[in-house]
């Protein structure tokens, strides 16, 4: 078995040697932590149990000699015996000879991704204990001094309160109580003395279990010790270590400190532990009279013969006058020099000339070997070296004192050349990666797992309106002290993973300001690639114009809804007062003419009479288009949809347009084709855009014929179709013609024909609920309108009614004279209208106002009820809901005459039960057939 040295157990990196089989034949210290195992356990393991290849090659074995001699690099994965797995760069050295067998040297090193590795600063302690050491043991040691000098060691050197060494019975490997001391206090040793199992203190227990050294650093919270004797002795933490040599248990070294030890501390307490574990082996070697001793010699030519291998360079400097006595060929080949003699330390610093990593010249008493050699200082350096053939390295240079009798140090070169350049260039990176988030529109902030912020881009600080200082360092709590739903959305998100957003939180600038801004905050979790989180990724956008720019369009919205409804309500004022006296001059031309057929035959009044109506008639028509329009405007179109039977409506809507074709002497026909004979559509808007088209037909056509089409195929579109022979439409106006006002801009209209508005309501109609218009038309020869609505077709149910009541220009005959009862506020319209409906067969009732007729209708119940909307003193939706809620009128017909029927208003009057609506001005011919309908149906 080869014997450990320890210049090789002050070495950073771990070492080991194998022989021919890959069996572990020698570990150092490092090895031995590195591999999370204890003293000499690593001897004798096969080097392909110890560690595993990253790069899919699996025969460890497969290394030949000549392999070897290259110094194959690998990267592996080290298993430890507690589960976790190191990654680790192995590099294999040369072979030598040892005892007729071949042994390699590895050297393993964890690693490094992207840093720099921790520091070595304890690498000579243990070397510099030996000297100490040394000088006080002699060659041939006691076991009272070496125990004696134990404590007085841990005492004296590392502050230990209290100091105690365990020993182990070889026979009954039971551990006694040896030698302990207190500060301040005489030492005791008692080899005899002894505890039971059972008694020994934790810390040994769990030494002597797992042959790991044991750490307790706040020990204060440990309820495995007594705390009594802890308060006692004001103690901080307590350190146990196994002291074996070659797998042979010795004993355990006790040092309870009232502070916590330092890393140095600890790497110099395992190195002293090493030391008094040397030593015990040799009392015991003393005592039991081995016969055996290892050579000294051979074991110097085993150290060199490593050291040789090893693919670190190491650099030895002693004597009185430094010399340079070992470069390892390692350290030469970093160097640029094959062969190197023995030179002093002034050479060897002029030979090998040496930079800052600025650049800058070092001073050759300011170069790591002369610190450490003159000043005894441990020195870590980063340096810069160009090699004779010009090619630059970067070297990590660990320099320490070496413990001779004539004075050493001893330095470490590592080429770090390809680690800086990754640095470099991860600073570069990093650089660019904080100029990426300073130009970002947003503001990013990171919160750790204690919700405290730890970073921030350039707009975070400048959106929030605090300094960068205020900001990284602050917990949540104090950037959010006024924000509770924020802190609770960044605690959420930290704790429970949960994304949060936020708009329009309000912010305050500075503490005590009163400049409020809005910011959109958005909270996501940030997890490691394992999944594992580790805290909040803040990303805050400034939306304070965007949310003024809201608010303003918010109160333009609500204005213009103010102004809606003030415009329906002027709408519905005006539309009344507009429509009621147009109505009663409609009305009164209406009378007079009836009037005039009954009196002597006078062609002059006759020829006035008909001016007097065709007046009225186009200003009602003009009043009524104009108004429709400006309902359009207003809002949007709503529609009101009832199922009714198609040919009985079509009757109804066309019969009196028939009469208006025939007194100009047209030819007047319709037609129906269609399997459906009821639909389900808006039956009032599907009248006005027939009528208008039918209306237009025959006013612009003088002789000839109007043919009305109407078609209702199975996929529920109604189509009508209007012929006319008229004038027809010239092409260069054809794209005009559903303009509003379009007879207004033709020079050559004719001011009896209206002024265009009726082809510009019908398109609206029609694509409002979501339907079509066409039109063809020749100049001479006529024209063409088609109008397609989308509607429901539904199969006939029973019951259908037919209108088999015919009336004329003369009359109607309606069998017994029914009674209709005409609420009318307005004189003008009332004596009229009621004049009209008497001619026609009605017995006619008038009330001026809501209560007049509610008070009539206490007394006598009519066949039904004419009733005007806007009236003083009670309004006709007053009196509408009186009449509906009265049992016994319940059921009385009731048919509104308004010049107020907006969309609105119609969906108010449809709720409270009316039977229908007429708008103002009345069209006579069009009221009878609707009280026609009407008495067949209460019928």
């Amino acid at each position: 078995m080869i014997a450990r040295n320890p210049i090789l157990d002050a070495l950073s990196d771990a070492i080991i040697v194998i022989d021919q089989n890959e069996r572990i034949v020698l570990a150092n210290r490092i090895a031995e932590e590195t591999s999370g195992r204890p003293q000499g356990s690593l001897t004798g393991m096969l080097l392909s149990d110890l560690l595993s290849r990253s790069d899919e090659r699996q025969d460890h074995r497969s290394l030949q000699s000549s392999e070897r001699n290259q110094s194959p690099r690998f990267q592996g994965t080290l298993s430890r015996p507690d589960g976790s797995r190191v990654q680790i760069d192995c590099l294999f050295g040369s072979t030598f000879r040892e005892a007729d067998e071949d042994l390699t040297v590895v050297t393993l090193r964890p690693s490094v991704k992207g840093s720099q590795g921790q520091g070595r600063s304890a690498l000579l302690d243990y070397l510099r204990m030996t000297t100490r050491l040394t000088d006080r043991l002699g060659s041939r040691p006691s076991l009272e001094l070496v125990l004696g000098t134990a404590i007085e060691t841990l005492i004296q050197d590392f502050g230990a309160a209290i100091a105690r060494v365990w020993l182990v019975d070889p026979v009954s490997q039971q551990y006694r109580l040896a030698a302990s001391g207190v500060a301040g206090q005489s030492i005791t040793i008692d080899a005899e003395s002894a505890s039971d199992e059972g008694e020994l203190p934790p810390e040994v227990v769990e030494v002597a279990r797992s042959g790991m050294h044991f750490l307790v650093e706040n020990l204060q919270s440990d309820h495995r010790f007594d705390r009594e004797w802890i308060t006692r002795h004001r103690l901080g933490s307590l350190i146990a270590l196994p002291l074996s040599v070659a797998g042979e248990r010795h004993g355990i070294l006790s040092a309870a400190m009232r502070s916590e030890p330092s890393d140095e501390c600890l790497d110099a307490l395992l190195g002293f532990a090493s030391i008094i574990s040397a030593s015990l082996n040799d009392v015991q070697l003393l005592y039991g009279e081995l016969s055996a001793r290892v050579d000294a010699e051979a074991e110097h030519r085993r150290f060199q013969s490593i050291v040789d291998l090893i693919p670190i360079g190491v650099v030895l400097v002693t004597g009185p006058n430094p010399r340079v006595t070992l470069i390892n060929p390692a350290c030469r080949e970093m160097l640029g020099r094959d062969h190197l003699a023995p030179m002093s330390l002034q050479q060897f610093s002029r030979l090998f000339p040496v930079r800052a990593l600025d650049g800058s010249p070092i001073a050759e008493f300011n170069r790591p070997l002369w610190r450490s050699f003159f000043r005894a200082e441990e020195v870590r350096e980063t340096i810069r070296y160009v090699r004779p053939d010009g090619v630059e390295r970067i070297f990590e240079v660990i320099a320490h004192p070496f413990p001779t009798v004539d004075g050493g140090a001893i330095a470490t070169y590592h080429d770090i050349t390809e680690r800086s350049e990754l640095q470099s260039d991860l600073s570069m990176r990093a650089a660019q990666l904080k100029a990426l988030l300073d130009h970002l529109p947003v503001g990013v902030a990171y919160f750790d797992l204690d919700c405290q912020c730890r970073a921030c881009n350039g707009p975070a600080w400048r959106i929030l309106g605090r300094s960068r200082s205020q900001i990284i360092g602050a917990t949540a709590a104090e950037l959010f002290a006024d924000s509770p739903d924020l802190l609770s959305a960044v605690r959420r998100c930290v704790a429970d993973l949960e994304p949060h957003v936020q708009i329009n939180a309000p912010w305050t600038e500075a503490t005590g300001g009163d400049s409020i801004r809005y910011l959109e905050w958005r909270f996501e979790p940030l997890l490691t690639s394992n999944r594992e989180p580790i805290g909040a990724l803040a990303l805050i956008g400034d939306v304070t114009a965007r949310k003024r720019t809201a608010d303003a369009m918010q109160k333009a919205k609500d204005d213009a809804e103010r102004s809606a409804r003030n415009k329906s309500r002027f709408l519905s004022a005006i539309s009344h007062d507009l429509r009621t006296p147009v109505n009663a001059l409609n009305l009164l031309a209406e009378t007079i003419g009836r009037r005039l057929g009954e009196l002597p035959r006078d062609d002059e009044l006759t020829r006035l009479s008909s001016y007097l109506k065709r007046a009225s008639g186009n200003l009602a028509e003009l009043v009524s288009d104009l108004l429709d329009l400006t309902c359009f405007d207003s809002g949007v179109i709503n529609q009101h949809q009832v199922e009714f039977p198609i040919e009985d409506w079509l009757d109804s809507t066309l019969g009196p347009m028939r009469l208006a074709a025939q007194e100009k002497k047209l030819t007047f026909t319709w037609e129906f084709e269609g399997t459906h004979h009821w639909i389900r559509a808006d039956r009032v808007k599907l009248g006005r855009v027939l009528s208008n088209l039918v209306g237009n037909a025959i006013k612009f056509t003088e002789s000839g014929f109007i043919r009305v089409r109407i078609t209702l195929p199975t996929d529920g579109r109604l189509q009508f179709c209007v012929e006319d022979s008229g004038p027809g439409i010239p092409a260069t106006q054809l794209g005009q013609i559903f303009d509003e006002f379009a007879q207004l801009r033709n020079p050559e209209r004719d001011r009896t024909k209206g002024t265009g508005l009726g082809l510009a309501i019908c398109r609206r109609l029609v694509e409002a609920v979501g339907g079509r218009m066409e039109v063809s038309s020749t100049s001479g020869t006529g024209s063409c309108f088609i109008a397609v609505f989308p509607v429901t077709p539904l199969p006939c149910p029973p019951g259908t009614y037919s209108s088999s009541i015919q009336h004329s220009s003369e009359g109607t005959t309606l069998g017994d004279r029914p009674r209709v009862l005409l609420v009318e506020d307005d004189e003008t319209t009332r004596l009229p209208m009621s004049h009209l409906l008497e001619l026609s067969g009605f017995d006619v009732q008038t009330a001026c106002d809501g209560p007049e007729a509610l008070e009539w209708l206490a007394q006598e119940r009519p066949t039904l009820v004419l009733l005007d909307l806007m009236m003083p003193r009670m309004d006709g939706i007053e009196v509408l809901r009186r009449i509906r809620g009265d049992n016994q009128l319940a059921d009385l017909p009731v048919l509104i005459l308004s010049g107020d029927v907006l969309d609105e208003r119609i969906q108010q009057l449809r709720s409270l039960g009316v039977s229908g609506t007429l708008s103002k001005p009345i069209d006579f011919d069009r009221l009878l057939t609707v009280l026609e309908e009407l008495l067949i149906q209460s019928a």
